[in-house]
């Protein structure tokens, strides 16, 4: 790797207000002529008058950055401040202490936290009756509307990147570092002599990938309606006994469980009537296909961990997706993995995470075989041969067995667990293996169509980013 010398007068370090002392900014300010750059107040405003009166909203929709993907596109929560639901109680904590705006058409939102990730948003038709998180920094664009939202995503990206500040933590973004942004003169005035040529260019494509976006369902979509399908689930009498705030039940069955639970929650009547649907289908528990007791994984220490090593660790993180994410996975030493070889996985295990809000009851199968140790806050399910495990991994993921795990879950706030003599008692479907197969194999090979689908819109993506490119 090669070092970058530069010379630079305290003086001049001086004039930064906040004291940037870091040379990937030094950099950024020294490689731009003064007089052949847009400054950013020239481009961009922000926009201040944005905030929302929580009280004069009844149904809304609402995203934080983790409802954006990686394209811009808003996935948001659907909120109802007359009948709040206990499971979106960390959204309504936060919006009531004022962590929400209101964009409007063409505006562009910017992640505060990683914008590394391009988690940015350009307020358009579809979605300017979306409520944002204050985590945004919020832009008016003074020029070139639409294309400029491109611009940051790639011909100014690494401009962006320069001022971001990187300490222990994610690289940030603030307001006042944007001042100092400077944009290429040369690039801005070519797409200024051709704007409309341009606008009509991404409009066409965005219109494609809109028609796309409105035939997208989420894999947890796609699942509960096959579940439902096949099972004749009846959703809609559940969500309606779910949402319902006051209901009678008897002093009796405040013993019916181990732990004496004594909660509303607990006791719903939803919680009964998934049971009733389930039972339709079976009487047997999880426990009655395990291959061996579910366990929990190995805690670890800083010194375990040892890079570029055959063995992972896998950790609730790697397995947030529904899937093992072995890119991203830390590996540990020899003598760690081996020391704890009871803990390892094999291919058709099930990982399901037994932790933390927004992350608790999450599942992953094991698809092939790996070097692999799985962390003390996850539950490894490992079942017998007459129970195929993809059916098993997809029932794990449907809205039934969630709002099970939801409603038995303990504990307060951000550190709620599930343990294994919980779901062991779980029900679970008891149909013919090849019928197991069947419906496992139906759910693939929708999921499979949705991620054509969403290839179809990166195709889009990549033709908007390439015409621009040849603009510059």
């Amino acid at each position: 790797m090669s070092i970058k010398v530069m010379n630079i007068k305290l003086n001049d370090l001086g004039k930064e207000t906040s004291l940037r002392s870091d040379v990937q900014y030094i950099l950024f300010q020294k490689n731009i002529k003064k007089d052949k750059y847009y400054t950013f107040k020239e481009l961009f405003s922000f926009r201040i008058n944005n905030r929302v009166c929580v009280d004069d909203l009844e149904k809304f929709k609402y995203s934080e950055i983790g409802n954006v993907d990686k394209n811009g596109y808003v996935e948001p929560v659907e909120l109802d401040n007359s009948e709040r639901k206990i499971e979106d109680d960390d959204y309504y904590k936060k919006i009531d202490k004022g962590d929400i705006l209101k964009a409007e058409k063409n505006d562009i939102l910017i992640s505060k936290v990683r914008p590394n990730l391009k988690k940015f948003v350009r307020i358009t038709k579809d979605n300017e009756e979306i409520y944002y998180t204050t985590a945004f920094i919020h832009l008016i664009p003074k020029k070139l509307e639409t294309i400029i939202y491109y611009l940051l995503r790639e011909e100014f990206y690494n401009n962006l990147v320069s001022i971001t500040r990187t300490g222990k933590g994610y690289p940030t973004l603030n307001e006042k570092d944007l001042i100092y942004m400077k944009f290429n003169k040369k690039n801005v005035d070519i797409f200024l002599e051709k704007e409309e040529k341009y606008n009509t260019f991404i409009l066409n494509l965005e219109n494609k990938i809109i028609f796309l976006k409105n035939k997208i369902l989420s894999e947890e979509d796609v699942i509960n309606e096959i579940f439902r399908k096949h099972f004749k689930f009846d959703y809609d009498n559940f969500y309606r006994l779910r949402n319902k705030k006051s209901y009678m039940t008897n002093l009796l069955k405040f013993s019916d469980n181990p732990d004496v639970r004594n909660s509303v929650k607990f006791h719903k009547e939803a919680l009964d009537f998934v049971f009733n649907e389930i039972k339709k289908y079976s009487n047997k528990k999880i426990k009655d296909f395990l291959f061996e007791p579910m366990c929990l994984g190995k805690s670890i220490s800083p010194e375990d961990y040892k890079e570029e090593q055959q063995y992972y660790y896998i950790s609730m993180a790697d397995i947030k997706k529904y899937m093992f994410d072995n890119e991203n996975a830390k590996t540990v030493s020899e003598k760690f993995a081996k020391n704890n070889i009871e803990k390892s996985v094999k291919k058709g295990d099930i990982l399901l995470a037994r932790s933390g809000e927004g992350t608790i009851g999450k599942v992953a199968i094991i698809e092939k075989d790996y070097n692999g140790i799985f962390a003390d806050f996850i539950i490894r399910i490992r079942l017998k041969e007459n129970y195929n495990k993809e059916f098993a991994y997809y029932y794990f993921r449907s809205l039934y067995f969630q709002f099970i795990v939801e409603t038995y879950k303990k504990g307060l706030g951000n550190n709620t667990n599930i343990f294994p003599v919980q779901i062991k008692d779980f029900p679970i479907i008891d149909i013919p293996l090849k019928e197991q197969e069947k419906i496992a194999n139906e759910i693939k090979n929708a999921i499979e169509k949705q991620r054509k689908l969403k290839l179809e819109i990166d195709l889009y993506q990549n033709e908007i980013k390439e015409k621009l490119q040849k603009g510059v």
